[in-house]
């Protein structure tokens, strides 16, 4: 059910009939196999492509990528070693079976929505420096969504799912560990909104932005904790528009 929902989406969207659109395939040293598209006839270097549209539009009447994988720096086809320099647009688009991922130095860049709908990710290792702000990278631990923006900086996101929610108390590390060890920066707009069974949240010094209406209509939220003396200038000045309780200095919450 899962192929043919790709399928249909894919066929809507691009307007044309299904079409192999890779140049070749190999296994990887974690044992998926992956595809690739050439950047150019006499350059030996490829980017990392889904099997259906070359850019990417998914993996029907192919098998998903899933458990722990490794991207490879070089791959050898034909004879010829290729140095793998990019990840396609929505390469990796609703592999939700992805675990973890390493992204190796190589990689100087990632498309668009490259890891879009891969869900399962709670361990990211990024040796790169390409930008990761529109890759939508997420990685989920202990209870919580991030978004990866950078190879050591992460935002604490809303869930993709909307039958997710956060609930309780929750209280926001500084610093987590999931392969890389990450900083947690931000705190993206709405992130936290209509979250009903949300009842106290603590925020870390570490967190330098808050997008408006992060914490919009959480109807039983009782208090946010803040390790900040004071609203920091990055934070939206609607971060908090229903006015909830705010206790600054609250440093007992991150002891």
């Amino acid at each position: 059910m899962k192929k043919l929902v790709i399928f249909v989406w894919a066929a809507l969207f691009v307007g044309q009939s299904l079409a192999r659109d890779f140049e070749f395939s190999a296994t990887c040293s974690s044992g998926q196999t992956l595809y690739y598209c050439s950047n150019s006839v006499s350059d030996l270097t490829v980017r990392v492509c889904s099997p259906i549209f070359g850019s990417s539009y998914g993996y029907y009447d192919y098998e998903m990528p899933k458990g722990n994988l490794i991207i490879p720096e070089t791959v050898t086809h034909g004879g010829k070693t290729y140095i793998v320099t990019e990840i396609n647009r929505m390469a990796f688009w609703g592999c939700q079976g992805i675990t973890s991922i390493t992204i190796p130095n190589s990689i100087s860049k990632i498309g668009d929505d490259a890891f879009d709908g891969c869900t399962g990710l709670t361990s990211i290792t990024i040796k790169s420096e390409a930008n990761l702000i529109k890759a939508r990278l997420y990685l989920k631990k202990r209870n919580i969504s991030y978004r990866v923006i950078s190879k050591n900086e992460l935002s604490v996101d809303k869930y993709e799912t909307t039958d997710s929610r956060y609930s309780g108390n929750v209280v926001i590390p500084s610093k987590i560990t999931a392969g890389n060890t990450f900083s947690v920066v931000w705190i993206a707009p709405s992130a936290f909104r209509a979250c009903l069974d949300l009842t106290s949240v603590a925020i870390p010094n570490s967190i330098t932005r808050i997008g408006e209406g992060a914490f919009e209509s959480c109807i039983h939220l009782t208090a946010i904790y803040c390790q900040a003396k004071a609203r920091p200038s990055g934070w939206d000045v609607n971060w908090n528009p229903n006015k909830y309780k705010v206790v600054w200095g609250a440093v007992n919450k991150f002891q």
